[in-house]
């Protein structure tokens, strides 16, 4: 006989993965401002940063991109071909990546702002939502720059990327 809805709980698909990844992003937020809870919000930043590499570099393996693909379009273009009720709670493509990142940018203004030091729980977070951003943003430079056109240059920016990824890796380690 089988469950007759398609996705857990009834929900769209991706509405229990999202759900999960800002019930978690959230608490650690608040945890991140009870200084009597570092330990715990340490814990939970592992959690954290586990739920949002999923969140945010295991959607694209879904998607077949071959080399001459552009990554950013080939993604867009799966992303709208979905039905609403494909997407986390029938919410536009990117509606959850956007809000995790509006979540983790107000807190670090936040703490700026206050003159607080950035916490050790939100360094790996901090790693991963800059290199999403610096992926998507070396993409959309090698799209406007090279086009559609398999072109030699394209290696220079993949190159460049490279780099600008393992220079934040460390800089991460460093401070």
């Amino acid at each position: 006989m089988g469950f007759p809805y398609p996705h857990p709980l009834g929900l769209p698909k991706g509405s229990v993965r999202a759900t999960i990844t800002l019930s978690i992003t959230i608490n650690l937020i608040l945890l991140t401002f009870d200084q009597s809870k570092e330990e715990l919000a340490n814990l939970i930043a592992v959690a954290a940063a586990v739920s949002m590499t999923f969140y945010f570099g295991g959607r694209m393996r879904g998607i077949q991109v071959t080399p001459r693909d552009r990554i950013d379009e080939t993604i867009d273009e799966a992303s709208k071909k979905l039905a609403a009720s494909e997407r986390a709670w029938g919410l536009p493509a990117g509606t959850i990546r956007g809000m995790l990142i509006l979540i983790f940018a107000t807190t670090l203004g936040y703490l700026q702002f206050q003159g607080d030091e950035i916490p050790d729980a939100l360094l790996e977070i901090i790693n991963i939502i800059g290199g999403f951003l610096l992926g998507r943003g070396f993409n959309r430079v090698k799209l406007a720059i090279f086009g559609d056109q398999p072109h030699i240059g394209t290696t220079i920016i993949d190159h460049l990327k490279a780099i600008g990824i393992l220079v934040m890796a460390f800089l991460t380690l460093y401070f």
